[in-house]
């Protein structure tokens, strides 16, 4: 039985991420983020969602994983046929999808930020993600007038800084049981 405060679904929740992220640091086995990746979605969501029965604040961090993740994710697998029904190019498209990568990080990097002011100081070294996120968006505009799918090689930078964020994220999770059993979070 779970210690109230134990969250063992976001901590595996951003293994999972680190796992894919770093899987697509090495291409030829870039294929298993296609796995991986869904995994520390939902993981990671029912984590924020069961901060949220405590805190409602994180329940927003939930939600926006919750719908921006599959518009991420879905957007590889049906990019040409949504293009096409826009009317727009498949790369504008995928432009719009990490758009929404964006967003839902940016409320997880937020979610970084109340956990070290409330739980555990170690969720601070998570928001090096913030490193990662603007690096994805200065580059949003070159992949939306690209017409190769190559133009993602540029966000490779990001990378390392988004696998460091989710390697401590996931530290931070697991000391949150310890953490949240000695005091209750403050809720606004």
């Amino acid at each position: 039985m779970l210690d109230e405060g134990e969250n063992p679904a976001l901590g595996v929740g951003f293994i999972f991420s680190a796992v894919s992220i770093g899987s697509l640091l090495v291409p030829i086995i870039s294929i298993f983020a296609f796995f991986t990746y869904p995994i520390s979605v939902i993981l990671r969501a029912i984590g924020w969602i069961r901060l949220g029965a405590s805190v409602r604040k994180y329940i927003f961090t939930a939600i926006a994983i919750i719908i921006f993740a599959p518009v991420y994710y879905l957007g590889f697998f049906i990019n040409e046929a949504v293009s096409k029904a826009l009317s727009i190019t498949s790369s504008q498209f995928l432009a719009i999808m990490i758009l929404a990568w964006v967003i839902y990080s940016i409320f997880e990097l937020i979610g970084y930020f109340w956990l070290g002011r409330e739980a555990t100081r170690i969720f601070y070294g998570a928001m090096i993600s913030i490193v990662g996120i603007l690096i994805v968006i200065l580059h949003i505009p070159n992949i939306w007038v690209s017409d190769d799918i190559l133009s993602l090689a540029s966000l490779y930078i990001a990378l390392p800084f988004l696998l460091t964020s989710s390697i401590i994220a996931a530290v931070g999770s697991f000391k949150l049981g310890g953490v949240l059993g000695e005091t209750k979070l403050v809720s606004p």
